[in-house]
């Protein structure tokens, strides 16, 4: 899978990716957030995520 540049676009494809829109909008809600607020981690995946 590694050296197969098909394969590999096939595994892209197979699902919707995040883009940075979505990191984005993330990062916002992230600083919006009010003072009392303590957001230690933040996981983002696809939904759709194949592996």
């Amino acid at each position: 899978m590694y050296n197969d540049e098909e394969k590999g676009n096939n595994l892209f494809t197979a699902f919707k990716c995040l883009q940075g829109e979505d990191i984005a909008r993330s990062v916002l809600h992230i600083i919006s957030s009010p003072a009392h607020v303590e957001i230690n981690d933040i996981i983002i995946r696809p939904t759709d995520e194949y592996f």
